[in-house]
């Protein structure tokens, strides 16, 4: 079934994404959000979430963070490599070999900041007083939903 098919006739479409559930699923679910003028429908691979709008007491939107836990590890790491290096440069007698391998945790961890920089993602917590339902793209579109809740509901 298609996302749209759970879409009642009265009912006013007022955004759609592509996105992922992160919880409450054990594993990470992609799907569509729809955001009607009177309710949140999530359909994906293992079955349609129906959430109504008067039903959530608590949302949270935040933007993608550059400065996530994955990019401070990784520029945590590369500054380690960059002192290796040093030290290494420093004690010149030391072998060409062991040279090189200084130089691997500065790399390594140019990489993890790089990984973490790609992997930033918009975030959206829906909370019930039944779950809590987390949400994430890295479509700008998810902005719009919460936007649109936040309209339906007041």
């Amino acid at each position: 079934m298609e996302a749209q098919e759970y879409i009642r006739p009265e009912e006013t479409n007022l955004v759609e994404t592509d996105i992922r559930q992160t919880s409450p699923t054990a594993f990470d679910d992609r799907g569509t959000l729809i955001c009607t003028d009177s309710r949140l429908v999530f359909d994906s691979s293992n079955g349609v979430t129906d959430i109504r709008l008067d039903g959530i007491v608590e949302m949270q939107y935040s933007p993608p963070s550059y400065w996530n836990r994955t990019v401070l590890i990784g520029l945590l790491t590369a500054f380690v490599g960059i002192v290796f290096v040093m030290t290494a440069q420093i004690l010149s007698e030391l072998p060409n070999s062991v040279a090189g391998v200084s130089m691997l945790p500065l790399l390594i961890g140019l990489i993890i900041a790089g990984v973490g920089i790609f992997a930033a993602k918009n975030r959206l917590v829906v909370k019930t007083s039944q779950s809590t339902y987390r949400f994430s793209s890295s479509d700008k579109s998810l902005e719009h939903i919460a936007h649109a809740v936040r309209g339906s509901s007041t």
